[in-house]
């Protein structure tokens, strides 16, 4: 009888132990610059991956990310019937929420990645800072989420190279876009967005449990 309860401690060990080795869960902490002619996009994201091994192992992500975009000079929103551009730089600050997944094989893959919602901060834009009409303030959207119309999310794939079990690398292309509202008497008039494709680098730590 003891020899049998020792045999079962043996075989839920090993199978927890197995258990173990298939699932991970990880902290990330990710940085990320884009580089563009419309719009330079620096974000900072906190979050926790689930990785799976399998034949084709595969991690799945998610978290918080502070979004900061900066619109160049010269840039057209996007409004229909409405000649927008930028005349100067603008700002944008936000928090967003992603999701991700990836697949990889010897510590290379390809990942992608799909903000759900975002919340900007309302900064307000005069007619100084965009060629639009002088009765006329435009913000950046406040909140968009996945289903909304033109909403202010991005979209990301990239390729990714796992440098240790606590760095990877990301190379990929981000689909960044920002929304804006156009107002006169806090009444709003128009509805704009501004879109643009961008090669960015990302690193992110990853902290076991």
């Amino acid at each position: 009888m003891r020899n049998l309860g020792l045999i079962l401690i043996i075989i839920f060990g090993l199978s927890d132990l197995s258990i173990a080795q298939k699932y991970k869960t990880y902290y990330n902490l990710n940085l990320q610059s884009s580089f563009s002619s419309k719009i330079n996009n620096f974000n900072i994201g906190y979050g926790e991956q689930l990785q799976i091994k399998t034949a084709l192992p595969v991690r799945f992500q998610t978290g918080l990310e502070l979004d900061v975009k900066r619109v160049k000079l010269g840039v057209p929103v996007d409004i229909r019937n409405v000649n927008v551009i930028s005349l100067k730089p603008l700002s944008a600050v936000g928090i967003s929420l992603p999701v991700g997944v990836e697949i990889f094989k010897n510590n290379f893959g390809i990942g992608v990645s799909q903000q759900l919602f975002s919340f900007y901060l309302n900064s307000k834009y005069d007619n100084t800072k965009l060629s639009q009409e002088a009765n006329l303030v435009a913000s950046p959207r406040r909140f968009s989420g996945l289903f909304a119309k033109n909403p202010s999310l991005d979209s990301k794939v990239y390729l990714h190279y796992t440098i240790t079990d606590s760095f990877t690398l990301k190379i990929g292309l981000d689909r960044s876009r920002l929304g804006l509202n156009f107002r006169t008497d806090d009444i709003l008039k128009y509805r704009g967005i501004i879109t643009d494709n961008a090669i960015y680098l990302s690193i992110r730590t990853n902290i076991e449990k």
